[in-house]
């Protein structure tokens, strides 16, 4: 169902080219066949044609772009774009302005099972410059639900709701990979009467910690029967605000200005740090992270207990 409609002049160099690409579902893997057969007959096509000296880029060691010997628009217009990660984008469109210097993909919007999608994205070539490629891009999501992007299986998503945010990066380098590796900025995500679940806890450690706050009681031990008691709170939190922030500095580091939640019962503030240069390794490395506690109703009583809460109370309680 994909329809390719171009018009190109080959008599001339770079490439002037004009595209429409419409589908009614389309997915990742076609899309990366059809730009790879497009990059490879241009490349091919110049190899025959062109005996001019080198250009500026070899001289500074830098690869030109794979896109460079095209000049032209291209608009797309999908009903349905599957990803490899199993979402589906619908209603997805952008439009693309190609040449040497610039990639600029702008105007995209979609939507994912009913939360929206808006950014643009842009990516310059100046050979002239020691850091030839710099990339920018910035995109805004509303109502997304963060169970669609995981990659793994859970009986229940850690986070449920809906979220918006909002994503600025840039960044430069000697080569594409080292622009995008190299990239600097930061992520602002905010949500609304959701479920933040720290752990689950199945019938025996529902059973255990009932017994243990029996045991408590019966020994006279406070402190086991307010741990007891106050674990399921932190069970299912649920919240009236969230906020998180991420920001990657020059140093590569990810940092944490930001985490915020607003419960009936219990408030969350927090900030920290990933110590992670690789992002392809973010996972794999410490997270340092500082909270601040508040509680309200009967919590309060059973943190007190275990001395984790101060003296100190809030406007709000």
């Amino acid at each position: 169902n994909l329809k390719l409609g171009c018009q190109f002049y080959p008599e001339r160099q770079p490439l002037p080219f004009k595209c429409n690409l419409t589908s009614s579902r389309v997915s990742q893997g076609d899309i990366e066949l059809l730009m790879a057969s497009l990059l490879t007959n241009d490349t091919a096509a110049s190899a025959s044609n062109n005996s001019a000296p080198a250009p500026l880029a070899a001289a500074t060691n830098t690869q030109r772009p794979p896109w460079s010997d095209f000049d032209g628009e291209v608009s797309i217009k999908l009903d349905e774009l599957a990803l490899k990660s199993g979402q589906v984008f619908t209603e997805l469109k952008a439009n693309l302005n190609i040449s040497e210097a610039l990639l600029s993909v702008k105007d995209i919007t979609a939507t994912i099972n009913g939360g929206g999608l808006f950014g643009q994205a842009s990516l310059t070539y100046d050979p002239i410059q020691s850091r030839a490629y710099r990339v920018a891009s910035s995109f805004v999501f509303e109502h997304i639900d963060p169970s669609l992007f995981s990659k793994r299986t859970y009986s229940k998503f850690p986070v449920q709701g809906l979220f918006d945010g909002q994503l600025k990066l840039a960044g430069s380098g000697h080569t594409l990979e080292e622009a995008y590796e190299d990239f600097e900025g930061d992520l602002t995500i905010t949500g609304r009467n959701g479920v933040l679940t720290a752990f689950e806890l199945d019938s025996r450690s529902q059973l255990g910690l009932i017994g243990a706050g029996i045991l408590g009681q019966s020994l006279n031990r406070p402190g086991m029967t307010a741990m007891a008691q106050a674990i399921p709170y932190f069970k299912d939190m649920k919240f009236e605000s969230f906020s998180l922030q991420l920001v990657r500095g020059k140093d590569k580091q990810v940092r944490i200005p930001e985490l915020k939640l607003m419960g009936d019962n219990l408030c969350i503030n927090g900030h920290g740090a990933i110590a992670a240069g690789n992002l392809g390794k973010i996972l794999d490395h410490p997270l340092y992270l500082s909270i601040g506690l508040g509680a309200k109703g009967r919590l309060v009583d059973h943190l007190e207990t275990l001395q984790l809460l101060g003296s100190k109370t809030s406007e709000d309680g």
